[in-house]
């Protein structure tokens, strides 16, 4: 892995685990991944897959709960980015804002 992929993927682990809510994780998971990227194993990547997985269940029990189901409103942006460095998402969060205030 190239240390742009792992940079991309620090970012994204970092917000990860800002949206579910687990800062002692946030905090112990450099130390973690230094230690098994020298063992071979990217921990970053791991980590990060399995907190997605998390979240995308999280969606989806919230999502199809009977009571308040969890839906986007009717006006919401809905923007993947999973695959985006944060900058990108960054300038299209701020584009939208700016087209939708005029």
């Amino acid at each position: 892995m190239n240390m742009t992929n792992q940079a991309i993927d620090a970012q994204r682990l970092s917000l990860i685990l800002n949206d579910l809510r687990l800062p002692a994780i946030k905090l112990i998971w450099p130390d973690f991944a230094e230690r098994a990227d020298k063992e071979g194993w990217p921990g970053a990547r791991l980590i990060a897959a399995l907190a997605e997985h998390e979240i995308a269940e999280r969606d989806r029990r919230d999502s199809s709960r009977a009571v308040a189901p969890l839906v986007p409103a009717s006006d919401a942006l809905i923007l993947d980015s999973t695959a985006m460095p944060i900058d990108d998402v960054v300038d299209q969060v701020l584009s939208a804002v700016r087209e939708r205030l005029g």
